[in-house]
């Protein structure tokens, strides 16, 4: 008599991952996506912080050349009273102003740049960015504030 043999099929391998190496590639992946962003996160504050140096020299520019078109045309007061007047004009222009900048940025975190003219002393103004907490003073460094002054003050 034949003794009947039962075959054991091989095992089948089935095409595709396991749990287990679906969530080491996860786990993997989340720890590559973290080291990234703290790299690239310290580039975007400095990014910004070169770009609020640029706007602000763009500014202080545009207050100097306002200055020097109303002092060639002999209108005062010779300084714009806010940064709006930059691209509005003098009264006395309407009409022919060509603005010095198209628009007043916001500094690259979003707060507004600080004019301030010095009503005692004639041709002097502050231009001040309160930096990335959009409050005076700061412990970090994209928190400080930078103030260009006309004439510059010397500390």
């Amino acid at each position: 008599m034949g003794t009947l043999r039962k075959t054991i099929p091989a095992r089948t391998r089935r095409a595709g991952f396991s749990l287990v190496e679906l969530m080491v590639v996860v786990v993997i992946l989340g720890l590559l996506a973290t080291v990234v962003l703290f790299a690239v996160g310290g580039e975007v504050d400095s990014a910004r912080q070169a770009q609020r140096e640029a706007q602000m020299e763009q500014i202080y520019q545009a207050i100097q050349r306002y200055s020097r078109l109303c002092d060639q045309r002999g209108i005062r007061p010779t300084l714009p009273g806010t940064l709006e007047d930059l691209i509005e004009g003098p009264q006395e222009w309407q009409g022919r102003w060509e603005p010095p900048l198209r628009n007043i940025p916001d500094n690259p975190w979003g707060h507004p740049y600080e004019y301030v003219v010095d009503d005692e002393n004639a041709g002097y103004f502050t231009l001040i960015c309160y930096g990335r907490n959009g409050r005076e003073g700061g412990e970090e460094v994209y928190d400080e504030d930078i103030r260009m002054s006309h004439p510059p003050q010397r500390d």
